[in-house]
């Protein structure tokens, strides 16, 4: 399994500048050579976004 790509998860909201970033997939592109896969993770408000940012931030 060493060929999988590994994944880099983007928390986003319905409203915001990361729509446009989604919708032109540009990151997908970009890190696509790099072994990345991008995954969009959407959130209905605020405060589950941040307590899943502190999650990952404590993990590492």
């Amino acid at each position: 399994m060493a060929d999988a790509l590994k994944a880099l998860r983007i928390g986003y909201q319905k409203t915001g500048v990361l729509l446009v970033v989604k919708a032109r997939t540009q990151l997908e592109r970009r890190f696509e050579s790099q072994g990345l896969a991008v995954r969009w993770v959407e959130f209905p408000s605020g405060p589950p976004l941040l307590e899943a940012r502190e999650m990952v931030r404590r993990a590492v």
